[in-house]
C-alpha cells in the first residue's frame, strides 16, 4: 500500500470550503486570483520529496504561494510518510478564453540528477475567464 501513490489534490474555494479529487491525473477548474492546493504524500526520511519545475508558460497561469511538509500524526510509526502541501495562486489576466496548463510534480532524491522520478503526478489547471 505505501508503494501507491496517495494523494489528494484540494481546491481552496472563495467560500472557505474544500473540494477533494484523489485521482492520479486531476483536472481543477479556479477562477482568476483563486487559491488552490495540491497535497501530496510523502516521506522525506527516504530521501524522496516532490519537486516543481515550472516552464515559462506555467509560470504565467499560476504563482507558487507556498511549499510545507506535515509530519506523520503517527507518532509511534517511525519514518511513517507525511503530506507536502502546494499553495498555488491563479493569476489575473485579460483572457478571453479559458487558459489550461498542467502542474508535473516529480517525486525524487534531488542529488539523483540522472534518475528518473520514482512518481510523476499531472495536475491540468483550467483558469476559468470572469464571464464563466
Amino acid at each position: 500500500m505505501l508503494k501507491k501513490l496517495l494523494f489528494t489534490t484540494t481546491l481552496l474555494c472563495a467560500t472557505a470550503t474544500w473540494a477533494i479529487v484523489p485521482a492520479k491525473t486531476t483536472a481543477l477548474h479556479v477562477k482568476q486570483n483563486q487559491t488552490f492546493q495540491i497535497e501530496l504524500v510523502s516521506n522525506p526520511t527516504t530521501g524522496y520529496s516532490w519537486h516543481w519545475e515550472a516552464t515559462k508558460f506555467e509560470e504565467n497561469l499560476v504563482t507558487l504561494v507556498s511549499h510545507k511538509y506535515i509530519a506523520s500524526t503517527h507518532k509511534k510509526l517511525i519514518g511513517a510518510p507525511g503530506r507536502e502541501i502546494w499553495t498555488f495562486k491563479a493569476k489575473k489576466g485579460n483572457y478571453r478564453v479559458n487558459q489550461v496548463g498542467h502542474i508535473t510534480m516529480t517525486y525524487s532524491r534531488p542529488w539523483e540528477k540522472n534518475t528518473p522520478p520514482a512518481k510523476t503526478m499531472t495536475v491540468t489547471i483550467v483558469i476559468e475567464t470572469r464571464g464563466q
